[in-house]
């Protein structure tokens, strides 16, 4: 996969952004074990806090749906079993302030640094990173259950080094992780950055001092770098901690369209960046629509979305839905594969339409201004 320079769409207001990384979640007994946790804590022995789903602990999750009927609304805690866990403990957390302290999140995240770090640049991340958090939680009501750890730096040798460490140590495959890491960070005049399961990695240019004004200048730049990156996080987490290698019988992610993943990113990151960066206004329908206009490439046939072309035309589809259908439907269509829905079924709950019937539409929206503005006009 190769990265992709974003700020030429842009300009200077948007910043590299890279695909979910795959990897095989290895860490999905901490969320039994935060559930189990959250059981005890509201009254229900789910029994031994050991990370291993058994009936114990599903008869103790069904106890307190009866216990708390508000419970049975939220789709994502029916039929509760291990893979569930993660929404289980993210939601109870979310809603029970006893259970809040028990999601890996309420933990400080492990953030791994070049070994000459200026106290600057350890100091941007943290309060980046703590920016990305609070906004897409006051914004969307984003509350992520796990850990994300960081590796952060300018030093594409010691970020993958790091990288490699934290996935180490959360049992996570780390195959080709430090040579894909370093290809992405090979660039020492470009930002680069991209989520893996629980894990995110970040680069910036390098030069020779990073003092105050740099910190200054950046801070907003690395904070909606961040943000992108933690909607991948949500994803993952929505959908049940499938990944990308998770597969359907017909070859499709279950994780959903590789489009919408990106495109929802980068349609969040742009909703930070324009409502947060003084002086600049948000680009005109005009200027995300003209590449997605030239390009000859399909929606529906977009896989990885790996080059320039490819994220601009994913862009430009999930901010005609996201002005149509309100910016947080597409979170919602994450939540509808997260409750077992199939990607068309999904699209179909959540935008009125299947999603072969928008892509098809998508065909003619990229291409003609007046069209695309009056499928906008027709949500409001």
């Amino acid at each position: 996969m190769r990265a992709l320079g974003f700020s030429a769409l842009l300009k200077n207001a948007c910043f590299l952004v890279f695909l979910l990384a795959t990897s095989a979640p290895a860490t999905a007994g901490e969320y039994v074990l935060c559930l189990q946790k959250q059981l005890s804590a509201l009254g229900q022995d789910p029994g031994p806090h050991d990370g291993l789903w058994g009936r114990k602990t599903k008869a103790a999750a069904l106890g307190l749906m009866q216990q708390h009927p508000e419970l049975q609304s939220e789709p994502m805690l029916q039929e509760p079993r291990r893979v569930s866990a993660i929404s289980w403990c993210r939601i109870l957390g979310k809603r029970r302030g006893v259970a809040r302290a028990f999601r890996p999140s309420a933990e400080k995240p492990n953030i791994l640094f070049d070994k000459d770090a200026s106290p600057t640049e350890k100091a941007l991340v943290l309060g980046a990173d703590k920016d990305a958090r609070r906004y897409l939680y006051l914004r969307f009501g984003v509350s992520i259950a796990g850990r994300v750890d960081i590796a952060a730096g300018r030093d594409a040798k010691q970020v993958a080094a790091n990288i490699v460490t934290l996935r180490r140590s959360r049992g996570d495959p780390i195959v080709d992780t430090r040579a894909r890491v370093r290809k992405r960070c090979s660039d020492k005049d470009r930002w680069a950055a991209a989520a893996f399961y629980n894990q995110i990695f970040i680069c910036w240019p390098q030069q020779d001092t990073y003092g105050a004004d740099w910190a200054k200048q950046n801070r907003k730049r690395m904070t909606a770098i961040l943000v992108h990156e933690h909607i991948h996080t949500m994803q993952t987490e929505y959908t049940l901690a499938k990944t990308r290698l998770y597969k359907r019988p017909d070859g499709r992610r279950v994780s959903g369209p590789e489009w919408m993943m990106e495109g929802t990113a980068m349609v969040v990151e742009l909703d930070y960046a324009f409502r947060n960066f003084e002086g600049q206004g948000m680009p005109s329908f005009f200027r995300l629509q003209s590449p997605a206009r030239a390009s000859a490439l399909k929606l529906a046939d977009l896989g990885d979305i790996t080059t320039e072309e490819e994220y601009s035309i994913s862009l430009f589809a999930a901010y005609l839905l996201a002005e149509r259908f309100g910016i947080q439907s597409l979170l919602e269509y994450w939540q509808a594969i997260g409750t077992g829905l199939d990607w068309d079924e999904a699209f179909q709950q959540v935008f009125g339409m299947k999603l072969a019937e928008y892509e098809t539409q998508f065909e003619t929206l990229r291409t003609h201004q007046s069209t695309a503005m009056n499928f906008i006009k027709t949500g409001s």
